[in-house]
């Protein structure tokens, strides 16, 4: 059976009634078929399609009565990882400590230490990072795909945000931070 890319937008839409299921949870295929068409999301010709699409992606698996939401795999995982080079400003040809990018993985509930490893080797299959002699490089291709991966380091710690807007307003003086100049109409 050919997939159509509409296919695709009707997989993700099975997706999205899946939003409060964790991962190797099920839900019973009745229900969700029963969500997919109350909230208008297609017709139940699309929903099959949609299933076949989504069972062959590897986000979900089918059994008996019932659909389950497979956890992520490695991709999901490598953009973790290159989560963690963007957070710390890391760019082409630069390298991490394998132990210091295991380390911000498990810190930030990224995975599990197995997951890490299936990141490691995916991103490597990809050519998106290289190991080697106990550190992790980034490659070009790498830098690209990290640019798609949205961050999940805050760029600042929220504690400091009321001591930033007193600054901002002048309230506070800061040897390192100083207002913003005002332009005098």
């Amino acid at each position: 059976m050919a997939s159509l890319p509409a296919d695709e937008d009707y997989a993700r839409a099975i997706l999205s009634i899946f939003q409060r299921v964790r991962p190797r949870h099920s839900m019973r295929a009745g229900e969700v078929k029963a969500a997919f068409l109350s909230r208008n999301m297609g017709r139940a010709e699309d929903f099959d399609a949609a299933v076949d699409y989504a069972a062959r992606q590897g986000w979900i698996s089918v059994a008996f009565d019932s659909i389950r939401l497979t956890p992520p795999g490695g991709e999901d995982y490598a953009r973790a990882v290159l989560s963690i080079f963007q957070g710390k400003g890391v760019h082409p040809r630069q390298s991490m400590r394998v132990g210091e990018v295991k380390a911000a993985f498990l810190s930030q509930n990224m995975g599990r230490a197995e997951d890490f490893d299936a990141a490691v080797d995916y991103a490597g299959r990809q050519g998106w990072l290289s190991v080697a002699f106990g550190s992790i490089r980034l490659t070009g291709p790498g830098d690209e795909e990290m640019h798609t991966v949205p961050e999940f380091w805050p760029v600042r710690p929220r504690r400091l945000l009321p001591l930033f807007r007193s600054v901002r307003k002048g309230l506070v003086r800061s040897r390192g931070l100083e207002p913003p100049l005002r332009l005098k109409n």
